[in-house]
């Protein structure tokens, strides 16, 4: 694509059209007006935003903090971007599991953050997806659920609604339907290692211990300085009933990150 620099922040809608032209793909009305919702015309939203999405994926303490300052410099640039919003809950939302700080202190601003994305772009799916990932950190999964369900309703191939749809499953007790969903993330976005160490557990949930492995060894290849594909081979040794396996695998994840 020859594109010009004023084109440059248009790329994503720009290939998106020409491919589903050139397939014959006749993208519904309200597609087109999604994408002019959802976009921004300012360089420094668009700079700041892009900076922050490979932070925010590393999943790491340090690199989510990052995150979370370019997507508000995103929002500062242009308050009328929602994807930054979105983004900006999700890595608020990941600083729980990474342990900075309690559902309690940052679900306000979630809400506040989803609530003026989806005012900005009404029935955006990421946003629907974001609001469900809050419920989840209060352990509402059945409330959770229908977002997930209608975010992929809209937008059936992310890979990220999939993989959180996935977990909410997965604590109703329902690893079949889990796995179906992780998997089916993994192949949209076969390089995320947490698709594959979530989709780890759901097969040792169901006793296949052996595709457990190899999809933990796999969340390792991709990532092996993060510790939960070490503490995925560990569960999975255990629940064989393998302890020396699951101390040696325990271990590996001490090494990684010590407690």
């Amino acid at each position: 694509y020859d594109l010009q620099t004023a084109d440059v922040l248009h790329i994503e809608d720009t290939i998106a059209r020409a491919v589903a032209e050139a397939m014959n793909i006749r993208l519904p009305q309200e597609v087109g007006a999604r994408w002019n919702q959802m976009r921004t015309t300012v360089p420094a939203a668009y700079a700041h935003y892009l900076k922050g999405l490979p932070l925010q994926r590393q999943r790491t303490p340090a690199a989510n903090a990052s995150a979370i300052q370019n997507y508000r410099a995103a929002i500062a640039a242009d308050p009328k971007f929602a994807p930054a919003f979105v983004r900006l809950a999700q890595s608020m939302l990941n600083e729980i599991g990474l342990g900075a700080r309690p559902v309690g202190e940052v679900a306000g601003e979630v809400e506040r953050l989803v609530a003026e994305a989806l005012r900005l772009a009404p029935d955006m799916p990421e946003a629907l997806a974001t609001r469900g990932w809050l419920l989840t950190e209060q352990y509402r999964m059945e409330a959770a659920v229908p977002f997930f369900s209608k975010a992929l309703q809209l937008n059936p191939n992310d890979a990220d609604t999939l993989r959180l749809n996935g977990y909410a499953l997965a604590q109703l007790a329902r690893p079949a339907e889990a796995l179906d969903q992780y998997t089916r993330a993994s192949e949209l976005d076969p390089l995320d290692f947490m698709t594959h160490v979530l989709r780890c557990h759901s097969l040792r949930d169901m006793s296949r211990f052996d595709e457990a492995e190899q999809t933990c060894a796999r969340a390792r290849q991709l990532d092996e300085s993060n510790v939960w594909g070490y503490i995925g081979s560990s569960w999975v040794a255990y629940a064989r009933g393998e302890m020396a396996e699951a101390l040696r695998w325990t271990e590996a994840a001490e090494a990684i990150e010590p407690s």
